[in-house]
């Protein structure tokens, strides 16, 4: 398709980025705010897919309306172009000057030879760690994104806390707790979350209410 021009009547950059996590959605914005045409790529029905259900169908709904969504996608081949880059997708082709892949992230402990030291790491790549940080080599501690899938910065600085504690205390060591992390995606509109989602409430047989405000009916909305 040819692409949209901007006000001083010059082509549109165009962007396309493949995921449709948290890292997809920020990016999007950003792009998209700065007069980029963006189009996203996701291979599930819906963006956000981690966030509790309500709040990604809401968000995919919004997404729609100003990016160039496409749901239920794999990226089957990559071409250079005269004017860019061609993506061919299952239903259709998508032509781009940029594209950029957002489909997640995975620990660089490959790269650190951890076998040698006996620190065991999960099928995924994440270092082993006990409740109070240490790992499965004597005298070894890990913390932050290469023990866990949680890679928030407020995460790594509470499991820093907990090493320091214990490295200066041996005798009463503290345990770090993951129970209820917050987090947020910068993205319009912000979306921001704590704890468990509703679906992982219901798998986990927990009791619980739901009450759903939109924000626009309230007066701090407006």
């Amino acid at each position: 398709h040819e692409a949209a021009a901007d006000d001083r009547g010059a082509p549109r950059q165009r962007v396309t980025i493949i995921g449709s996590g948290f890292v997809s959605a920020e990016f999007a914005h950003v792009f998209s705010s700065f007069g980029v045409e963006v189009t996203v790529v996701a291979r599930s029905g819906r963006l956000l897919r981690h966030e509790d259900a309500d709040i990604s169908a809401r968000f995919t709904e919004l997404a729609r309306k100003k990016w160039d969504v496409r749901l239920d996608q794999k990226v089957l081949r990559a071409s250079r172009t005269a004017s860019g880059i061609e993506l061919e997708l299952n239903d259709g082709v998508v032509e781009t000057d940029l594209v950029l892949v957002a489909i997640g992230r995975m620990p660089n402990s490959d790269l650190l030879n951890l076998p040698a030291a006996g620190v065991e790491t999960t099928p995924a790549g994440h270092v082993v760690v006990d409740a109070y940080q240490r790992t499965t080599a004597e005298g070894v501690w890990a913390l932050g994104d290469i023990n866990q899938p949680l890679e928030l910065k407020h995460v790594a600085n509470h499991e820093a806390r907990i090493v320091q504690h214990n490295l200066l205390n041996p005798t009463t060591p503290i345990r770090a707790d993951h129970r209820f992390v917050p987090h947020a995606v910068f993205t319009s509109p912000q979306i921001a979350s704590v704890g468990v989602t509703e679906d992982e409430a219901r798998e986990k047989g927990v009791r619980y209410v739901t009450a759903k405000q939109d924000y626009a009916d309230i007066a701090y909305g407006w």
